[in-house]
C-alpha cells in the first residue's frame, strides 16, 4: 500500500511538471507569434513615407485588420504595465530589418478600454453582419517611434483558446495519470499475489512443522 502510494505521488509530480512545461512552451509560442505579427505590420508602415502617412494608414494590399495607427503621442496610458521582454524582442526584430527605433512600447490592454480596437471591431461586425459576436477580451499593442517622427502603433487581438487549452491539458494530464496508476496497480497486484500465496504456504508449513 505504501509503495503504491509513493509511486502514485511520484507519477502525479511528474505529470504536473510535464503539464507546466507544455503550458509554458505553448504560451511562449503564442507570445512570439503575436510579437512577430505586430512587428510585420509596423515594418510595413515604416516602409512608407511618413510625411504622407495619414493618422490611420491602410497599407497597400493589407486587410482592415492590419491597420496601423500613426500618432504624435505615446500610446502608453497611465498605470499600464509595459512588457520589457517583448520590447527587447521587438527592438531586435526592427534592428534586424535596419529600422533603428528611438523607443518601443509593448503592452497588453483590454479591448474594452481601447477606442481604436472597439471601432475596428464595430467595422468588422458591420462587414460580417454580426457573425463575430464574441468580442476578443485582450489585445497586444506594439509601437515604435523613429527619431524625430511620430509613433507607429499596431494592435493584435489575442485569440481565444487559452482557457480551452488549459482545460484540455488538465484533462489530458489526469487521464494519463489515471491510466498509468491503473496499469501499475494491476501489474503490482499480479506480482504481489503469488508472493502472498507463497508467504501463506511458508507460514502454514512452519506451523505444521512446529506442531510436529
Amino acid at each position: 500500500g505504501q509503495l503504491m502510494l509513493a509511486v502514485a505521488l511520484a507519477l502525479l509530480l511528474a505529470q504536473t511538471v510535464s503539464a507546466l512545461l507544455i503550458y509554458r512552451a505553448q504560451t511562449e509560442m503564442r507570445e512570439a507569434a503575436l510579437i512577430h505579427t505586430a512587428a510585420f505590420r509596423l515594418l510595413r508602415a515604416a516602409r512608407i513615407d511618413t510625411a504622407r502617412l495619414p493618422e490611420v494608414a491602410r497599407l497597400p494590399g493589407m486587410r482592415r485588420s492590419f491597420l496601423v495607427e500613426q500618432t504624435p503621442q505615446s500610446p502608453l496610458k497611465s498605470g499600464e504595465q509595459r512588457d520589457a521582454r517583448a520590447e527587447t524582442e521587438l527592438q531586435l526584430i526592427l534592428a534586424d530589418q535596419d529600422v533603428q527605433a528611438a523607443e518601443v512600447i509593448v503592452l497588453r490592454r483590454r479591448v474594452a478600454s481601447d477606442p481604436v480596437a472597439l471601432q475596428r471591431l464595430a467595422e468588422r461586425s458591420r462587414v460580417t453582419g454580426g457573425r463575430h459576436a464574441q468580442m476578443p477580451e485582450k489585445l497586444l499593442l506594439a509601437a515604435f517611434r523613429l527619431p524625430g517622427s511620430n509613433w507607429f502603433v499596431a494592435r493584435v487581438f489575442v485569440p481565444f483558446g487559452e482557457r480551452v487549452f488549459v482545460m484540455s491539458l488538465i484533462a489530458q494530464t489526469l487521464l494519463i495519470y489515471a491510466v498509468l496508476v491503473g496499469a501499475i496497480a494491476f501489474i503490482m497486484r499480479r506480482i504481489t499475489r503469488p508472493l502472498k500465496t507463497l508467504t501463506g504456504q511458508i507460514e502454514r508449513f512452519a506451523e505444521t512443522r512446529d506442531a510436529g
